[in-house]
């Protein structure tokens, strides 16, 4: 018996092998961050940064090894090493959306809880810490803490 039109097209649908499997934050975290950091090595090419390697997509070995070389508080996108007023350091805490809810509160997440912990201590030792899911407040941020940026010679195109 032959398969109807509607049959045989489901049977040639092949497109589920071929979609990739969301994957974790669905990279928009992992975009901006490189954004991020792109502007600061373009417009504050003086300024010593560190971006986290453990967000990024590596091997589960590699992953262990970067885990094991810090330390056991949830770390945090990008350190800016650079003391600025009052403050010892900038650090960036990269989301995809706002971590918090409409009353302000922090979202119900043990991770963004543990985030969030890692946050207030880091303000307690001097550093001006703070989730950021937006790149014209990163931007923002930048500018705030390390001044006007260096001359644009960056070509438009």
């Amino acid at each position: 018996m032959r398969p109807t039109p509607e049959e045989y097209e489901s049977m040639m649908n092949i497109d589920y092998m071929f979609k990739r499997k969301k994957e974790k934050n669905d990279n928009a975290e992992l975009r901006l961050q490189k954004k991020l950091c792109e502007y600061l090595q373009t417009h504050y090419p003086d300024v010593y940064f560190i971006s986290d390697a453990l967000g990024l997509f590596v091997l589960p070995s590699i992953r262990q090894t970067l885990k094991a070389t810090n330390s056991n508080h949830k770390h945090l996108d990008i350190i800016v090493l650079k003391k600025s007023g009052i403050y010892s350091g900038l650090v960036l805490e990269i989301k995809k959306e706002t971590p918090f809810k409409k009353d302000g509160t922090l979202k119900q997440d043990e991770h963004l809880e543990g985030q969030q912990h890692s946050i207030k201590k880091l303000i307690v030792e001097g550093f001006k810490a703070m989730f950021i899911w937006d790149m014209n407040k990163g931007v923002e941020e930048f500018h705030e803490y390390l001044g006007e940026p260096v001359s644009d010679n960056i070509p438009l195109f």
